[in-house]
């Protein structure tokens, strides 16, 4: 009978069992343990006798819940709720009171695990203990002690610096003022001190003093005729704000348990087993948090402790010994806030700080013009802000050419080594027919201002990133709009816009990130080179008849094509354009462009937004898998509409007509060394078995000459859970649904104009993005072409063809 009584009632074969001696020798020595960690965490500080015996028996509390847990999960999380009601749900209490709570639910923890003689044993240890700790009279528990925190709340009018130090310099020994902070909806303030009285049984007379001081408004300052009209009012109590954080500690002690210790025997007819998970998007790869500071976001100065700086056509004048002028150079060199207007026609302004100054550029009225140079160049310092000081208008420009002044290639307008931040309300213009327009060889922020840039080269380029948040661009530009890489390290040069307006035309690409991208809103108005309409799509069917996919859509041989005609294939000259990931949350898009509008090297998520795209070759693509999950969708003029590795829609909207497919999902990277239509290089897929299109939700509108929705790959799976489906497929040879693996419908409403969701892929269909025939190696699907047909094949060595640079 003794030796059950310390067993489990519920207890099996596979639980591990506590030996009564370990159970009393590892309550003993956290009851020691305890004590100790009670006496130096109270030491030489106030504290109720209460507190003190908390601490004491809470180290024993949690061993025995621990113990007790051994493992298990279940009981593991249900502890874990059951002590957060403590926090959570209980009436406030003192440390003793939340500490006898703990006493009682461990006890209940240990008897309703079927641990009968554990529970009486640990309710007569920790009882005991208790009632020791309460019987003893040591010191400093014992004493009164002198040790308070008072509460004062005054009128937000009283000047209440100093005003209670004489009651306060009479009967404590020490006293600080440790916060001040308002209340009453601002209508009062809070004053907290900590102080150490002389003598503790004064306290009410204390009190009394600082009620009779209150009484007397004549003896406390304010405003000339301030009347009195809300009295003080005091509090004085002790708090400990260690019992907020008892119960979430234990919680989370108490799951580490259940999954650090789990029992790993099981019984030999044990079976598990594993259910498929949809995995969720992770596009996104940015931490926005840390991206915009204060001061970035602030976009303000203060103008009296401002250095003012006047240029003077050819010259330039100020009195601080901060500021070196050397005729039309003007050098900063020391950190600050410089206020800056005037002209210079031919001049430089430098900032040559130590490493870690940060300097303020506000360009309130400027124009500053270098025939050789970058009229604003930061060569040195942690950070530099440029401000556009509120309502003025500010030009820079270069006159042509960069000639070097130092071992830095400068090749921008506004060019800096560090990181850079544009912020403000007022207007910049920048001319650069040369080079770029901003360039950061660090990280490049804006947070407000309105921007006309016309550059030879990028508008906008950052190193290690760009970040913006808000503003007004107007770009044009010789190369990308916005462009942000860092060969050297490729989890930076990533782009994050979270609001603006952008208005874009770029001989590359519009916004172009060699990292991840992200957008959360703004409205943007993208165009690329000559846009989409100089592409002839209509050519693809002239060369080999109608075929699927755009492996090969043009009978001119790459043999035959000039120097100029592949040097300008390779430019890339997409809308927005990620390598790495890409990620949009909102926003308004119109874009018409020569190549993909919206690409993704890495994984693309796109969550809501509207979007109005025109492409010469995909509207959207990614090259590995695309996640769709809301938006509106208008493309009227694309290659092929949506493209990726594997696609999955959840939701939106989709109005799509297409030279080739509606959807595509064929595996493989872009490439872009097929000739397309009219000559343009085109997206190719290789099979992948990671290839699938799954469309949950959403409504569909495509008109192809390809196939509406072409599912290719070794998988090759095509499902519709949900949805409304209208296709249409005009090509000939095509179908409106194809695919290489299973086509299934478990409750979308799927409309063709062929009826091939029928029979999927058997319409005599071709392999989108591979350039072949529909079915498994050796067979022949019904309905398809013959292998000697009248529709042409391929040339075999296309698919060798190296891909040019995206």
């Amino acid at each position: 009978m003794p030796d059950n009584l310390f067993q489990g009632l519920f207890d099996t074969a596979l639980t591990n069992t506590i030996a009564p001696g370990a159970f009393l020798l590892c309550v003993g020595v956290s009851l020691i343990l305890g004590l100790l960690l009670c006496a130096m965490t109270l030491w030489r500080s106030h504290f109720s006798r209460s507190l003190a015996v908390t601490l004491a028996i809470l180290p024993a509390v949690v061993c025995v819940v621990i113990l007790m847990v051994n493992g298990n999960v279940g009981t593991g999380v249900a502890v874990a709720g059951a002590f957060n009601l403590v926090r959570f749900r209980s009436a406030p209490g003192s440390a003793r009171e939340i500490g006898a709570l703990f006493v009682a639910m461990g006890t209940g923890l240990i008897t309703g695990m079927g641990y009968l003689g554990y529970g009486a044993l640990f309710t007569l240890i920790l009882g005991g203990a208790m009632m020791l700790y309460n019987a003893l009279s040591l010191r400093p528990w014992a004493q009164n002690t002198p040790e308070r925190t008072l509460h004062i709340t005054i009128p937000e009018d009283l000047d209440y610096a100093g005003v209670f130090d004489p009651v306060l310099h009479q009967y404590a020994r020490r006293y600080s003022l440790t916060q001040v902070k308002t209340t009453n909806m601002g209508s009062l303030f809070k004053l907290t001190y900590d102080l150490t009285l002389k003598d503790p049984s004064q306290e009410k007379r204390f009190i009394d003093q600082l009620r009779l001081r209150n009484g007397n408004p004549g003896d406390l300052p304010g405003p000339p005729g301030y009347q009195r009209r809300r009295p003080v009012k005091e509090e004085v109590f002790m708090k400990h704000p260690i019992l907020r954080l008892t119960p979430p500690l234990l919680s989370a002690l108490l799951l580490l348990s259940s999954c650090g210790a789990q029992n790993t025997q099981a019984t030999p007819s044990a079976a598990v087993e594993t259910a498929a998970q949809t995995a969720e998007p992770t596009a996104a790869a940015i931490d926005t948090q840390a991206l915009f500071s204060d001061r970035d976001l602030a976009g303000t100065y203060d103008e009296s402790a401002a250095i003012p700086i006047q240029l003077n056509g050819d010259s330039a004048s100020c009195a601080s010994d901060a500021v070196t002028i050397e005729g039309s150079r003007v050098i900063l060199s020391s950190e600050g806030v410089y206020l800056l207007s005037g002209t210079l026609t031919d001049g430089q302004i430098v900032v040559n700080a130590g490493e870690s100054d940060k300097v303020q550029l506000v360009l309130n009225g400027v124009d500053v013009t270098s025939a050789t140079s970058a009229p604003i160049y930061a060569l040195s310092a942690d950070k530099v802000f440029l401000t556009l000081a509120d309502g003025t208008e500010n030009y820079l420009a270069n006159g042509g050419e960069y000639v070097a002044i130092d071992e830095n290639n400068i090749d921008a307008v506004l060019f800096s080594k560090t990181d850079l931040t544009l912020n403000g309300t007022g207007s910049l213009t920048i001319q650069s027919p040369a080079g770029h327009g901003v360039v950061s060889r660090d990280e490049l922020v804006i947070t407000g201002g309105s921007y006309t840039i016309t550059a030879a080269n990028h508008g906008l380029s950052g190193k290690d990133s760009i970040a913006i948040a808000d503003g007004s661009f107007t770009i044009t530009s010789g190369k990308d709009g916005l462009h942000a890489e860092n060969s050297d390290d490729p989890s930076l040069g990533f782009l994050y816009l979270a609001e603006g307006s952008f208005s874009v035309t770029a001989q590359g690409d519009a916004i172009s990130a060699a990292g991840a991208l992200q957008i959360d809103g703004g409205t943007f108005d993208l165009h690329t080179g000559a846009g989409s309409a100089s592409v002839d799509l209509s050519s693809s069917e002239d060369a080999f008849g109608p075929m699927d996919g755009g492996q090969q859509k043009s009978g001119v041989a790459q043999s035959e094509t000039t120097a100029a005609e592949t040097e300008a294939d390779t430019v890339s000259q997409k809308g927005i354009k990620a390598e790495g990931s890409f990620t949009i949350a909102g926003g308004t898009f119109t874009l018409d462009t020569v190549d993909d509008g919206l690409h993704a090297g890495g994984e693309a998520l796109i969550t809501g937004g509207t979007f109005s795209l025109r492409s010469g070759d995909d509207a959207i693509h990614s090259d590995a898998a695309l996640t769709i999950q809301n938006g509106s969708f208008t493309i009227p003029y694309c290659y092929e509409g949506i493209a990726g590795l594997s696609i999955t829609v959840d939701g939106g909207t989709f109005d799509i007509t297409s030279s080739d497919d509606g959807l595509n999902a064929a595996g493989g990277a872009d490439s872009s060394g097929f000739r397309g239509p009219g000559g343009q290089s085109q997206d190719t897929f290789s099979s992948g078995t990671d290839s699938f299109i799954l469309i949950n939700g959403g409504e569909f509108t495509i008109v192809s000459t390809g196939d509406c929705v072409d599912s290719n790959g070794d998988l090759g799976d095509l499902t519709v859970n949900g949805g409304t489906l209208d296709l249409t497929c005009n090509g000939s040879g095509n179908t409106a649904l194809d695919c290489d693996g299973t086509y299934t419908n478990n409750g979308g409403t799927v409309t063709t104009n062929d009826g091939s969701e029928q029979n999927p892929g058997q319409m005599g269909g071709g392999m989108g993005g591979r350039g072949g025939l529909r079915g498994n190696p050796g067979t022949q699907p019904s309905g398809a072409p013959s292998e000697n047909g009248d529709r042409p094949q391929p040339p075999q060595d296309s698919a060798q063809e190296a891909p040019s640079e995206a």
